[in-house]
């Protein structure tokens, strides 16, 4: 069983989407942790599913409890969605294990965070958009590319919003894969989740996504 650590700030989208494959059989031998910089939606959603949760404090200058917490739950990999840049200390001890997920097609539009990659290109009159998952390093967003995926850029922005984070999702499931090295296999008929992006969003009904938005 590998061990899936969030580092969270936020609602905890991609958290749920995990989580969520986990309890639909589409993925197993997942162990899942979470720890937050602050009281949000991703620590407490932890809580009520009673996996592994740490709140700490945290900046660049004190380290010491996440290092704790991350030691404590030793993760196989990390993926990092605090809302800060994590100090050289933490990307160094932890730089092969550490992937994060951006939404837009790195290098474009690196350094912003949530949805605002995505007004960027709009506002540029960019024909194509995507996420990609990438490993974390000294400099922001500039980590080797694990995974993208590409994708016409809708009209409305909420719909360029909705495709973003379900091909994120996928996009960040596949870093995950990568950086541990193995698929994780489905329970029924031996079939894997290629870690490539080779799946199809098939494999997630609309009736998986509309659970997962109205968690």
């Amino acid at each position: 069983m590998r061990s899936v650590l969030f580092l969270v700030s936020g609602g905890g989208g991609n958290l749920k989407f995990i989580h969520q494959a986990m309890t639909s059989g589409i993925i197993n031998d997942v162990r899942l942790g979470v720890i937050g910089d602050r009281v949000c939606g991703a620590l407490e959603y932890a809580e009520n599913n009673n996996f592994f949760n740490k709140k700490v404090k945290y900046s660049r200058d004190e380290s010491d409890e996440l290092l704790l917490a991350i030691d404590q739950f030793s993760p196989d990999v990390i993926v990092t969605n605090f809302h800060k840049i994590l100090g050289l200390d933490i990307v160094d001890l932890y730089r092969d294990k550490m992937i994060n997920l951006h939404y837009s097609l790195l290098p474009a539009f690196s350094g912003f965070i949530g949805v605002k990659p995505i007004e960027e290109a709009r506002n540029r009159g960019c024909k194509y958009i995507g996420p990609t998952c990438h490993r974390v390093s000294e400099e922001v967003d500039a980590g080797y590319i694990l995974s993208q995926y590409a994708f016409s850029t809708p009209e409305l922005f909420s719909d360029a919003v909705m495709q973003m984070f379900r091909t994120g999702c996928l996009v960040l499931l596949s870093g995950i894969e990568q950086t541990i090295g193995e698929s994780f296999q489905r329970n029924t008929g031996g079939q894997e989740i290629d870690p490539y992006i080779g799946w199809r969003m098939g494999k997630f009904s609309d009736i998986f996504w509309d659970k997962l938005r109205n968690l």
